[in-house]
């Protein structure tokens, strides 16, 4: 979940899309995660036997970040690459005429 609202896959689940991928959240947002073990269920359904876990963002980020990563295995992995560029800013409100 994500502010307490549950996170849908982009991919059917026909063709295995139940999972979320939470790599997707820029971790410079992330203010705190909250997880509810075993007992979510009978709040949030039958997605929540298990437990659920809550990533709380945070309201007034403004700021830039950069983020990068590199990895090599020669012998094993192919090499794996990584940037994530972050801007967050609050603009002013315009009214309109």
């Amino acid at each position: 979940m994500v502010n307490g609202r549950r996170l849908v896959s982009s991919q059917s689940a026909v063709q295995g899309g139940s999972q979320v991928d939470l790599n997707t959240i820029p971790t410079a947002l992330i203010e705190r995660i909250e997880t509810v073990p075993l007992t979510g269920a009978a709040t949030y359904g039958a997605d929540a036997i298990a437990g659920i876990v809550n990533v709380i963002l945070k309201e007034d980020y403004e700021g830039f970040e950069v983020t990068a990563q590199y990895g090599d295995n020669e012998d094993e992995m192919p090499e794996v690459s990584r940037l994530v560029l972050l801007v967050a800013a609050t603009l002013p409100m315009v009214e309109a005429t």
